[in-house]
């Protein structure tokens, strides 16, 4: 009976933890970029042409610090998010044309639907790992299913 009671403890205890496992990494493997805490709003940059606007947000989340940029286009109230950068409270946005905006030094065509996703880098273990991975920063567009 004793026995029987310490096997079915420690079969919990390995479920709790698996579980808590589960839950705690889910942030970083799970979640789209559709699917972003929405955070605080702390700037706004127009297009040069004033048909698109960029809304960062600052979102405080379990890795520390996170910015997240989101589009508007032509005045519409529903948000695409196109960017999402953690372990970082910094944006610096700069207009390059219509189509291409750099932020935060990563360069991403909005007019081909790209994105920027700092957890799509080389290693799903390392936040931000494409940060320095490459010379040049181009983002190509993601297929949204």
């Amino acid at each position: 009976m004793k026995n029987t009671v310490v096997k079915a403890f420690y079969i919990l205890a390995v479920i709790l933890v698996l579980c808590n496992l589960i839950f705690c990494m889910r942030d970083s493997f799970i979640i789209r970029i559709d699917d972003l805490p929405a955070g605080v709003k702390t700037a706004q940059s127009v297009s040069p042409n004033g048909t698109r606007v960029l809304n960062v947000y600052t979102v405080d989340n379990s890795f520390g610090t996170a910015v997240r940029v989101a589009l508007q286009k032509n005045g519409n109230a529903k948000e695409q998010n196109i960017y999402w950068q953690v372990k970082t409270d910094r944006s610096q946005i700069e207009w390059m044309d219509e189509n291409n905006v750099s932020i935060n030094g990563v360069v991403v065509n909005i007019g081909m639907n790209g994105i920027y996703d700092c957890r799509r880098g080389l290693s799903i273990l390392r936040e931000g790992s494409m940060e320095g991975s490459f010379n040049e920063k181009i983002v190509l567009p993601e297929i949204r299913k």
